[in-house]
């Protein structure tokens, strides 16, 4: 029977601790999304998720990267797409339909 060393717990321990801390992440991040009221604005909330993800993934890992393009390609999406569309499918998209 393999037996766990102290490098093996450690790790183990370090992996829960990250795990908890993106789950809380996430939580204030579902917050905000529900409207709910939350002591942290927005963009504090991205400032921290990205110190996370570099502290939990490694600052060379590409996952920092990914959630930065990601935010961008969201919030261009949100104001671009609807000025593309034909004025038909913006007012859909607006909900002005």
């Amino acid at each position: 029977m393999l037996k766990k060393t102290d490098k093996d717990q450690n790790r183990a321990a370090s992996l829960d601790s990250a795990t908890e801390r993106l789950r809380h992440q996430l939580g204030v991040l579902k917050g905000h999304l529900q409207g709910k009221d939350v002591a942290s604005s927005l963009a504090e909330v991205d400032h921290t998720t990205e110190e996370l993800i570099g502290e939990v993934f490694g600052s060379s890992s590409d996952k920092g990267e990914a959630y930065a393009y990601a935010r961008i390609g969201e919030a261009s999406s949100i104001y671009i797409c609807p000025m593309r569309l034909p004025k038909r499918w913006a007012r859909i998209w607006s909900g002005k339909a």
